[in-house]
């Protein structure tokens, strides 16, 4: 399970990012797909 932590670590960092761009009003966060940037 340590290939999926990382993964999910990984996930987790990009995400929180994401977010905190969206809260900027950079982008909309949950609008688009993963991967789609």
């Amino acid at each position: 399970h340590e290939l999926y932590k990382e993964f999910y670590e990984t996930w987790k960092t990009v995400y929180d990012s994401q977010l905190a761009l969206a809260d900027k009003g950079l982008t909309s966060h949950m609008w688009i797909a993963p991967g789609a940037l």
